[in-house]
Order: C-alpha cells, then sequence, then structure tokens
C-alpha cells in the first residue's frame, strides 16, 4: 500500500537560483538601510530566503535578529511575518507542535490587524504542523479556514503568501491518507488545474504526483506507474530534484515485482541524493521507503547499507533539533525577564508619581509616612516579581531540562540499536511518551502566564481538555461537572492555576497508574464562594494511595499549602481526594 506524500512538497520556492548571488545582494541591500524599518524588512527577507534553501540555521539567525530589531512592541504585518517564517523554520526542523504554537498566534495578530490574508496564510501553516502531528481531523479544519479566508487579491507583502493551490494539494493529501480517494481527486484536479494556469511548475509536479498515488491506493499499477513518472521526468525538467527522489521511492513501490526497475529507480534516486543538495526530511524519506522496498526483496547488503545512512540522517536531524529546543528555553527565559524588569519600571513609575502628589498634599509625619507605606508595598511587590522569575527559572530547568535530556539520551540509544525489535519499540514508546510530557508542561507553563485565560470557568474549561484528552481511549471513563455559578468570572493568577492544575493533573494521573481504576470524575464548585472545592475520585482499589503518590504527595502538600489551602484523602469503594483553596487576594 502506497503512503500518502509529503505535505511539505507544495511549500519550496518554485524556482532556482544562484543562492550565494542572492544572499549577497540580499546582505547588501540590509547594510544599505538607514532606518530601522528596512533593516527589519531586508532581515526577514532574508530569513525568507535561507528556508527557501534549506539553510535553517542561518534562517534562524536572521529571524532571531529581526525579533531583536521589532522587540514585540507592536502588531503589525512584521510582526505577523516573523510569526509566519518562525511556523515554517519550525515546520522543516520537525519542531511540530511549536510550528503549530507560533501559527496559533500568527491567527491571534492576523485578527487584530483584520487581514485577510494573513489569516490564511497563518491557518495553513497550523494545518501543515497538524498533518505531521497525524491530527488530521483539526488539520482539515483549518486548512478549510484558510480557503474561507483567502482573498481574491493577495497584494504584495515582505514576505510571500501561500498560494491557493498549495492548501487544495494538503487537502488532497489528507483525503489520500483518509483513503477518501474521490475526494482526494477532487482537490487534486484543482491544485493541477491552478498549477497549469498559472504555470506553477512545482504544483504541476506534485500534481502529478499526487495522481499516480491516489491510483497505487485503488491497486490500478499502470495508472499510477503513468503518473509517477510523468512526474520524475516534469520534476528532472524543472529542476526540482526533491520531488524527483521521492518519485523514485513511489516506482520502486509501484515496481515491487520488477527488480530491475527497482534497481533502477533506486540507483536514481540516490544519484538524485549524490549530486544535489536534498532536505533531510527528503533523504530520510526516501531512504525509509526503498528500505521497506529491498527488504521485501530480501537485499540484505543494500538493507544494512540504508540503515546506516538513515543513522546517519537522524543524528544530524537530532542535532538541529537539539540545537532548537535550546534556542526556544532561552528565548523563554529572555522575554520573562524582559516582562519582569518592564513590571519593575512600572512600579519605579508610578512610586514616583505618587511620591509627588504626597509631597503636593502632605507634610512632615504624614508624608514619610505614606512614603514608608510606599516603599514597603514595592518591596513586596517586587520580592513577588523575583519569587515568579525564580520559580519560572526552576520549572524550565527541573522540567522542561530534565525530560529533554531524557530524549536525547533514548533516542542515541535508538541510534546504536537501529534494528527494528521490541527493545527499539520500547524505547520509541518512551520517547513518545516523554515529548507528549514536556508538551504538556510547555502548554500549560504558557497558559498560565497568559492572562486572558484567568477566570475560573477558563480553568474549568482546561481541567475539563485535560482529563478527556488523557483519557481518551484509555478504557477509563472520564466524568466532569462544574459549580460555579457567581463565580464564573472571578480572576485567578497565574501562580494559582498552575499549581492547582498540577495538583489536580497528580492526582488524576496517579489514579490511572495505580489504581486500577475504571472511572474517574472531578467536579469544581464553589460552596461559599470564597475559594474553590475540587473534588477528584476513582472506583480503583482504594489502598494505601498516600504511598502510591510518592514524591507526588509532597509536591502536592507543598503547593496547596503555598495557596493557603487543605487537602483530604477518604477511602469509600476508591479513594477521594478533596481540594480546598481560597480564591487568591494579591
Amino acid at each position: 500500500m502506497m503512503r500518502s506524500s509529503l505535505a511539505i512538497v507544495m511549500l519550496m520556492p518554485v524556482f532556482v537560483f544562484g543562492q550565494d548571488q542572492t544572499v549577497q545582494e540580499k546582505i547588501k541591500a540590509f547594510k544599505a538601510c538607514d532606518t530601522e524599518v528596512c533593516a527589519l524588512s531586508e532581515s526577514v527577507k532574508i530569513a525568507e530566503l535561507f528556508v527557501e534553501t534549506d539553510h535553517m540555521d542561518q534562517a534562524q539567525e536572521w529571524l532571531n535578529y529581526a525579533k531583536k530589531i521589532h522587540r514585540g512592541k507592536s502588531r503589525d504585518s512584521i510582526s505577523y511575518f516573523i510569526n509566519s517564517l518562525q511556523s515554517e523554520i519550525f515546520y522543516y526542523t520537525e519542531l511540530y507542535q511549536f510550528g503549530q504554537h507560533e501559527a496559533e498566534k500568527g491567527i491571534e495578530c492576523a485578527k487584530i490587524l483584520k487581514d485577510s490574508a494573513f489569516l490564511a496564510d497563518a491557518h495553513f501553516f497550523k494545518g501543515i504542523n497538524q498533518i505531521e502531528m497525524k491530527l488530521l481531523a483539526p488539520a482539515e479544519r483549518d486548512l478549510h479556514l484558510s480557503e474561507k479566508y483567502y482573498p481574491r487579491d493577495v497584494g504584495k507583502h515582505v514576505r510571500t503568501i501561500i498560494g491557493k493551490a498549495y492548501i487544495y494539494n494538503n487537502l488532497a493529501q489528507i483525503k489520500l491518507q483518509l483513503k477518501q480517494l474521490d475526494s482526494a481527486f477532487f482537490y487534486n484536479r484543482k491544485v493541477y488545474a491552478l498549477a497549469k494556469t498559472g504555470k506553477n511548475y512545482r504544483g504541476i509536479v506534485n500534481g502529478e504526483q499526487t495522481f499516480g498515488l491516489i491510483y497505487a491506493e485503488k491497486q490500478q499499477a499502470d495508472s499510477a506507474a503513468h503518473y509517477l513518472t510523468r512526474s520524475l521526468n516534469s520534476a528532472i525538467k524543472y529542476g526540482m530534484e526533491d520531488v524527483a527522489t521521492i518519485n523514485c521511492a513511489y516506482l520502486m513501490k509501484v515496481h515491487l515485482g520488477d527488480s530491475e526497475k527497482v534497481r533502477q529507480y533506486y540507483q536514481k534516486g540516490l544519484d538524485f541524493i549524490g549530486n544535489h543538495e536534498i532536505n533531510n526530511t527528503y533523504k530520510r524519506y526516501f531512504y525509509a521507503e526503498a528500505l521497506a522496498v529491498l527488504k521485501k526483496m530480501g537485499d540484505k547488503d543494500q538493507v544494512s547499507q540504508l540503515q546506516e545512512k538513515i543513522i546517519a540522517v537522524n543524528e544530524q536531524t537530532n542535532g538541529r533539533a537539539n540545537r532548537y529546543l535550546q534556542n526556544i528555553m532561552e528565548r523563554y527565559m529572555t522575554n520573562e525577564n524582559k516582562l519582569l524588569n518592564a513590571r519593575i519600571n512600572e512600579l519605579d513609575q508610578e512610586r514616583d508619581i505618587r511620591i509627588l502628589q504626597l509631597l503636593a498634599a502632605l507634610f512632615g509625619f504624614l508624608v514619610l509616612l505614606f512614603v514608608a507605606i510606599f516603599f514597603r508595598r514595592k518591596n513586596k511587590l517586587q520580592r513577588l516579581l523575583l519569587d515568579q522569575k525564580s520559580e519560572i527559572s526552576q520549572d524550565l530547568h527541573d522540567d522542561i531540562g530534565s525530560e529533554l535530556s531524557s530524549i536525547l539520551i533514548n533516542t542515541n540509544l535508538l541510534i546504536k540499536n537501529f534494528d527494528t525489535n521490541d527493545k527499539q519499540k520500547l524505547l520509541l514508546d518512551k520517547i513518545a511518551q516523554t515529548g507528549t510530557e514536556i508538551s504538556e508542561r510547555l502548554n500549560t507553563f504558557i497558559w498560565s502566564l497568559h492572562t486572558e485565560n484567568n477566570h475560573v470557568s477558563h480553568f474549568c474549561e482546561y481541567v475539563h481538555r485535560y482529563g478527556s484528552k488523557l483519557l481518551d481511549g484509555s478504557g477509563v471513563a472520564f466524568r466532569f461537572s462544574q459549580a460555579i455559578q457567581g463565580v464564573e468570572a472571578r480572576p485567578l493568577d497565574g501562580y494559582f492555576r498552575k499549581n492547582l492544575f498540577f495538583c489536580i493533573k497528580e492526582t488524576i494521573n496517579n489514579a490511572v497508574k495505580h489504581s486500577g481504576a475504571t472511572e474517574i470524575s472531578v467536579t469544581i464548585g464553589s460552596p461559599n464562594r470564597k475559594g474553590l472545592q475540587i473534588v477528584v475520585s476513582d472506583n480503583g482499589s482504594g489502598a494505601s494511595q498516600t504511598n502510591q503518590f510518592g514524591n507526588g504527595l509532597r509536591n502536592v502538600q507543598k503547593r496547596i499549602s503555598s495557596l493557603r489551602g487543605t487537602v483530604k484523602y477518604q477511602e469509600a469503594y476508591g479513594l477521594t481526594v478533596i481540594f480546598s483553596v481560597p480564591f487568591p487576594t494579591r
């Protein structure tokens, strides 16, 4: 059975140029800038140029420079292009969750700017990152939104806006993965028509390729071979060696029964990789598909060589991904320091204004009294800000840093033991679990910083969504209810929300891992409207629950104590944990 083609193929440029000369021209234009606006737009253009030529390290460096110039001081078109370009860089470096997050920031920026072209562009990048995470239903929704918002006239911008043919191509790829072949054919026919009308050569090449994949899924080998060969010849004609390389892998699968043709297309794919600069994603995809075919043919020598090639590509990709993850952590730390410094500056300005008001209205003892109170309040706020800064640093180091180390260790073990066996599968599962945990922790961290998510109703929604997602497909039923009438709009600061959520999360995870429960329920209420009461119960064994928590219990008690709350445990047909916390007063 034929796998669907990479969504990445529709993102690469439709032209080939002299890279060094073009880069030098762009850098020359950048150096000639005499205004900040000029330097900002030129640095974005240079970053995009490096993305188009698959030099992601240089692209990230220039994008970071653009961010430094822009400093996030306004929501303008450049602000959107920075989010869009960062999402695309994350996509090409296979950091799809981060790419989705940047696309979501782009959507918010586009809404503020009320620009439909930006909205279409941002929903497209969110969709393609979701495709790679196998979130096909959400991806399809975002691609349809991209199609909906796409304007009649895109206009000219500093950064290239995605073409409509790209939207249809990725919709065709989704339908192909879902085995909805008639729909895939419908969208691909649209892609092909637009590509031919607009002389979009890459669109033509990929349209022919997708027709071939559709016919392959229909088990119509002759038609599949016809279109894939056309796509291969077109790719060679237009200098698109990356797509040509992938086509060789597809043709190997189509001609699986003909060993001579299989080896012919295998060698041709290797020639493309050896003679041209091919993206690592394309290399790995070609090697993986070729490996599957050659294994079926029993060619042990070639299989061994391909495994070594895949290991080499994975090492390079993992190294790049690690650099980007470190860059992300450093950037978040820098942003937090900027926020704290900005807040301290605001407090300093407030102090000066109030001192002037006090000096104008009061004398002697009253002046000294109010100044002392003011400084005391200022010092308390400063201590609070410094405590939050320290907590953020500790969370990033202890949680994300240790988990990333685990990923790297297990990845190295996997590379050294590449043969497909039970050990490899176990390591893959462990990596996937750790990666998911990192994503959840990072999402919770970001969520706790967003001021627009600070109401009781938002908190309930977040807990409900987390529990439903965690237990979906696990065989454990999840029940959620809330009784928050009168306090729905009560604000909760990030510190309160984060610590209370981690307590609920620890309790649910403990029940899933240790109790043998088939049902877990969470109820959030406010009996006296002075605080929240959260009841987490399960129908599990209910035995020695405190021991099952281990370090988790100490962390829960510490977090609840920091919120001036209490936690109780009751055993009756399972375990019930009751958290009672007053609303924050600061």
